[in-house]
C-alpha cells in the first residue's frame, strides 16, 4: 500500500515536471522572438540618439554667423529639417516586453536552461529599467529646449503633421537658428540635454550587449542578426 502511494507521488510529480518543461519552451521561443524584434528597434534608438548628439557637437561648435551663412550638409552632415529638430529631439526605447513579463510570472522552471534564462532576463529587466529613468531625466531637459525655442517660431504657423523644431526651417532658417544659437542660457541647456543624451545611449548600448547575451543563452547568434550601422 505505501509502496503504491509513494509510486503515485513519484508519478505526478513526473507528470507536473514534465508539463512544466513542455510549457517553458514555448516560453522561451516567444521571449527569443520578442528580444530580436526589440533589439532591432533598440539598434535604431542608439543610431538615432548617436547622431542627435554628433549634429548637437556641431551646432554648438558654430558661430551664429557661421549658422546664417551656412552650407547645411556641409556644417551638419544633416539635411536643414535634422539641423533644426536637433536641439530638442531624442528617440527613447520602447520595447514590447508581453513575452518578457509572462516569462518573469512563471511561478516555476523546470530545467536548467529555464533557470538561466530566468536570471538574464531578471538583469535585462533591470537594465532596462535604469534606461527608462535615464530617458525620464532627458525628456525633461528637452521640453525645456522646447519652451525655449517656441519664442523664436511664434511668429510662425505650424506646419500640419511636422515637430515645432522644424518649423525654424519655414522662413529665414538660418537666422533663427543663429538666434538661438547666441541664446547662452538655452546653449547650456542644449549641453545639458547632449550629456544626457549621451548617458542614455551608454545605457541603450549595455541593455543591447545584455540582450545579445540573453539571446546567446536561448541559441541566437546576435553578431548574425541584422545590424543598424555601428552602434
Amino acid at each position: 500500500m505505501i509502496v503504491s502511494i509513494l509510486l503515485a507521488f513519484a508519478i505526478d510529480a513526473w507528470w507536473d515536471a514534465h508539463q512544466l518543461r513542455d510549457a517553458e519552451a514555448p516560453a522561451m521561443d516567444a521571449l527569443r522572438d520578442e528580444l530580436v524584434l526589440n533589439r532591432e528597434e533598440l539598434q535604431k534608438s542608439i543610431a538615432f540618439n548617436r547622431t542627435s548628439i554628433r549634429i548637437a557637437s556641431v551646432f554648438l561648435s558654430a558661430s551664429s554667423a557661421q549658422l546664417r551663412q551656412a552650407d547645411f550638409r556641409s556644417q551638419f552632415d544633416a539635411t536643414p529639417a535634422e539641423a533644426a529638430g536637433v536641439p530638442w529631439t531624442l528617440d527613447t526605447y520602447d520595447p514590447d516586453v508581453g513575452a518578457l513579463v509572462r516569462f518573469l510570472d512563471r511561478n516555476e522552471l523546470a530545467t536548467d536552461l529555464g533557470r538561466t534564462v530566468y536570471t538574464a532576463v531578471v538583469n535585462l529587466e533591470t537594465k532596462r529599467a535604469d534606461a527608462e529613468e535615464e530617458a525620464a531625466v532627458l525628456w525633461e531637459s528637452c521640453l525645456i529646449l522646447l519652451r525655449g525655442l517656441t519664442s523664436y517660431v511664434s511668429d510662425l504657423a505650424p506646419t500640419q503633421g511636422a515637430p515645432i523644431g522644424l518649423g525654424l526651417l519655414n522662413q529665414d532658417g538660418p537666422e533663427r537658428l543663429a538666434r538661438f544659437r547666441a541664446n547662452e542660457q538655452l546653449m547650456g541647456e542644449l549641453v545639458t540635454k547632449a550629456q544626457l543624451q549621451s548617458i542614455y545611449t551608454r545605457e541603450l548600448r549595455a541593455l543591447l550587449q545584455h540582450t545579445g547575451q540573453v539571446l546567446g543563452i536561448l541559441g541566437v547568434d546576435a553578431d548574425t542578426l541584422p545590424g543598424i550601422g555601428s552602434p
